[in-house]
């Protein structure tokens, strides 16, 4: 598994003291299956929109 790099690490850091209204959206792009952790990352956001990108 990839170590999650340093504004992945970040923004989930952040994610929990955000107001996260519906029209600020967070995404991740998953170029290949070696990334595909950043959706499980996704998930565990408080972001109201979500979206992953290939």
């Amino acid at each position: 598994m990839v170590e999650p790099s340093k504004e992945e690490v970040a923004a989930l850091e952040l994610d929990a003291s955000l107001d996260w209204p519906e029209n600020v959206w967070m995404g991740v792009s998953v170029e290949s299956q070696h990334y595909a952790f950043r959706v499980d990352h996704l998930r565990q956001t408080y972001a109201r929109v979500k979206r992953a990108t290939e």
